[in-house]
């Protein structure tokens, strides 16, 4: 998938991909980027993977991420020249993190300079002081969800980095903060990129980055007010999802499916007994015999923001009505929603919620009410809350008792919600639709004119990069491959002519590939192909000629005989809609 320093002129065209041992099942843990010698990300993605692309004569360096801390045990990466003249491959032997470089055309890619680093990376030097309490701290430095560096107080560490947004993620054992001890990340010049420290409670976050890339748009609404949830305009139509920074917009009425699909690919929730996820003895702030917030956690978590219209109090129920009745303990924690720090707040551990609820009954509804709604139960309401025009709030709703069923989000105090952005007259709205090719299709209301969109696509949620932009406005739909096993969260960025911007709602859009086995591998004079029935199924051999151009039968198995076939590298592939799985079969004889 490209994503930056596409040119037509004067480069070659490769097929970049990746194959999957049979058997594996660790495949979905991998991710890697591939960078020019000027830090130009020129392609991302995962296991699933196979494009051609072209590519400059350069050297190049391949980072490679495992989230597991195994390695790629069971996966290669490869690429080759469509004349059959280079091939290189290519994986991470173990651990979280490598890097390997090659040479496309002529230049010296030995690497050594750049303060020992490949080709593509720099060196850097990650400090953290011991504070007052050492022994409690603990840290770690990711990119792509896999680990690159970790350590404790005091550390004073060298590491090569590739440009990239990494997170350091901040733990203490005493739920304290780090008591005044502070990161520092410095370049080989000793220039400060990065510093912070954990303000207080055991968890914190701070992205960090890495080669000049725009890091700043990791919440929603950041930058240009939009994102996910207030300021992204039509409110009502979306699907809760596990991380904050995908929250569905809710109006008044807001029916949703409520599902056990776990607490998504971001920490987003402190530990209970924090300061945003506060336990209480006596009772919460606002009364009550309250016991706290999420008490297990963000367990099966559905994020929801809201916008208030009109001032008044705040009144609410989730699954109280006859159409979305309680089926098991639905917790839940709202904190004030800021649009420039949006979900970082929580996660930082630097806002308490407004208002919570540890669920008494698995019946009749849970929420906040002056007077309990009809078959409520007093244990699962809390009292209102006094709220103004322009408001804005987020909830967690954690399904503890792993259900699955259709949830309606009653709003009936004084107070109204907005189902349009009260701060903007502009809004973009995207959605996914899981046909052929994966498409994105959006749609811009306002009044002013919109000079260019990104599509903006991330692993998790929180570290963006441009996956295509277009040149004018004209283009309102995109299709999209998946990057990554389990969710691709996607957004829209436009440009608009008075020179302001804006982010589009944050949809995720799951992708599971549909597998081909192919055994025994290597094979003598047969091998059997395992696949779904009916998908198609091409055999290429090392010269890229096609050889085997055939549908899978009902019973999804093809026995190829291959006792005439030349020994060598043979490519099974088999394309499904927008994907292709391949796998790389060996004939000896």
């Amino acid at each position: 998938m490209l994503v930056a320093g596409w040119s037509h002129a004067q480069c070659t065209n490769y097929t970049v991909f990746v194959t999957i041992a049979s058997g594996c099942t660790s495949a979905d843990q991998i991710s890697w980027q591939l960078l020019g010698s000027d830090g130009t990300i020129w392609l991302m993605g995962g296991s699933a993977f196979n494009e051609e692309v072209c590519l400059p004569d350069d050297c190049y360096t391949l980072n490679m991420l495992d989230t597991g801390g195994d390695g790629w045990d069971c996966v290669d990466w490869f690429i080759e020249d469509l004349a059959g003249s280079f091939s290189w491959d290519t994986n991470l032997n173990d651990g979280n993190f490598g890097t390997d470089t090659f040479e496309l055309g002529t230049g010296d890619c030995a690497g050594g300079g750049n303060g020992g680093c490949n080709v593509g990376t720099s060196a850097f030097n990650v400090q953290v002081d011991d504070g007052d309490f050492p022994a409690q701290i603990s840290w770690q430095l990711t990119l792509g969800g896999a680990l690159v560096l970790s350590g404790g107080a005091d550390a004073n560490l060298d590491v090569c980095l590739a440009p990239g947004c990494y997170i350091m993620e901040m733990f203490d054992a005493a739920s304290n903060g780090w008591n005044d001890a502070v990161f520092e990340i410095t370049d080989e010049n000793n220039d400060l990129v990065a510093t912070g420290t954990l303000v207080s409670g055991d968890y914190g976050y701070a992205v960090v980055s890495i080669g000049g890339l725009d890091c700043t748009d990791t919440t929603p609404g950041g930058g240009g007010g939009g994102g996910t949830g207030p300021g992204s305009g039509a409110c009502g139509n979306q699907v809760p999802t596990a991380d904050c920074v995908a929250a569905a917009c809710a109006c008044d009425g807001f029916s949703f499916a409520l599902t056990p699909t776990g607490s998504g690919t971001f920490v987003d929730v402190p530990s209970p007994g924090s300061l945003s996820n506060p336990s209480f003895g006596a009772g919460p702030p606002w009364g009550g015999t309250d016991a706290g917030c999420l008490l297990a956690g963000e367990l099966n978590s559905h994020w929801i923001t809201f916008t208030v219209a009109t001032s008044g109090t705040l009144a609410f129920s989730f699954g109280q009505n006859s159409n979305g009745g309680q089926f098991g303990l639905y917790d839940w924690s709202m904190w004030p929603y800021n649009p420039v720090s949006g979900c970082s707040d929580i996660a930082n551990n630097i806002v308490p919620p407004a208002r919570c609820l540890w669920n008494a009954t698995s019946i009749g509804g849970t929420g906040l009410a002056s007077s309990i709604p009809a078959g409520g139960d007093p244990g699962n309401y809390g009292p209102p809350l006094n709220v103004l025009a322009g408001e804005q709030f987020v909830i967690c709703l954690s399904n503890y008792s792993f259900v699955t069923a259709n949830v309606v989000l009653d709003f009936f105090g004084t107070a109204s919600i907005q189902c349009a952005s009260v701060l903007a007259t502009e809004a973009v709205h995207l959605e996914g639709r899981d046909e052929q090719g994966h498409a994105l299709v959006w749609q811009h209301v306002g009044d002013l004119a919109v000079m260019r969109y990104e599509v903006q696509r991330s692993w998790n949620g929180q570290v963006w990069e441009v996956e295509w932009s277009t040149q004018g406005a004209q283009v309102l739909s995109r299709h999209v491959a998946y990057p990554f096993l389990g969710n691709s969260y996607y957004r829209i960025k436009a440009y608009f002519s008075d020179g302001s911007y804006l982010f589009s709602n944050t949809i995720a859009m799951a992708y599971a590939p549909v597998e081909i086995s192919v055994f025994p591998n290597p094979g003598t004079d047969y091998v059997m192909v395992h696949g779904a029935a009916g998908r198609h199924i091409r055999v290429h051999d090392a010269l890229g000629r096609l050889i085997i151009d055939e549908v899978l039968a009902p019973s999804g198995t093809r026995r190829l005989d291959t006792s005439d076939w030349p020994a060598g590298v043979y490519t099974v592939a088999s394309p499904a809609g927008g994907e292709r799985m391949v796998k790389k079969l060996l004939i000896e004889h």
